[in-house]
């Protein structure tokens, strides 16, 4: 079952302990993007985050640490065959979406991307063109956040991209918008 826990507190999925691509921002302000292994706690323990490289408990060190695709890995585009075990709905590797992405450029820089859409239509992107997005725009690694319905980007309190929600064939514009990053631009940063 998808994103279920075992009895141990492991996650898994497909019978096997899940693997998260997640931008990770530590307490001493280091910022990447890692692959990480979630132990949910049992029995009034902690929740822990471990490396899935080193297995390392790395929980201590974590500020934030946020959940996505791993489309582009130092500039490689990784193609949607490698991605299927990432993706619960394999459909949003079959067709074309609006996607909400973030990344890193080679210098550390935060970098945040939202290509919109309506998949009725068949207007969108697909994952490859969404990392190659990112790589022309500067990114040197990038997870895919969002697909689909969830995917709206509000920039000086305006919405941009708006992305319809539902099913191919029963789709609705969403009313309460169900962002996932919201970054404030300021004239003076």
């Amino acid at each position: 079952c998808a994103g279920e826990f075992n009895s141990g507190g492991r996650s898994i999925h497909n019978n096997k302990e899940r693997i998260y691509s997640c931008l990770v921002v530590r307490k001493d302000g280091r910022k990447s993007i890692e692959r990480l292994n979630f132990v949910k706690g049992i029995g009034y323990q902690l929740d822990r985050v471990l490396s899935a490289e080193t297995k390392k408990d790395i929980t201590e060190e974590i500020q934030l640490a946020i959940y996505g695709q791993y489309i582009l890995e130092q500039s490689w585009i990784r193609p949607s065959a490698e991605l299927e075990d990432e993706f619960a709905d394999k459909g949003q590797l079959q067709y074309p979406y609006t996607h909400s992405l973030i990344g890193f450029t080679a210098q550390g820089d935060l970098m945040v991307g939202a290509l919109g859409g309506n998949r009725c239509d068949g207007i969108g992107v697909s994952i490859e063109e969404a990392a190659y997005f990112m790589r022309e725009k500067g990114a040197r690694d990038a997870i895919l956040l969002a697909n689909g319905g969830d995917v709206n980007l509000i920039v000086n309190e305006e919405l941009t991209t708006l992305s319809l929600a539902g099913r191919r064939g029963n789709t609705y514009p969403r009313i309460n918008y169900s962002t996932v990053l919201a970054i404030k631009i300021s004239a003076s940063s």
